[in-house]
């Protein structure tokens, strides 16, 4: 890792022939880790319905006698 970083790229890969490709992976993963992507994994939209007596998905039943 220490020849790849100082782009001496034969000793590099004379040391380990997967180092190139481990630290190229390693600064994908740094980077997903710090700039990490707004995804959600809803099943069912999420939308407001301003109508009175409708509840949003998800929330807990009322009971009304």
């Amino acid at each position: 890792m220490h020849y790849a970083l100082h782009l001496n790229l034969r000793d590099s890969f004379s040391s380990h022939p997967l180092g190139i490709p481990a630290v190229i992976i390693i600064f994908i993963r740094i980077k997903q880790l710090l700039y990490p992507t707004n995804q959600t994994n809803e099943t069912q939209p999420y939308y407001h319905d301003s109508r009175p007596g409708r509840r949003r998905i998800g929330s807990p039943a009322k009971h009304h006698p």
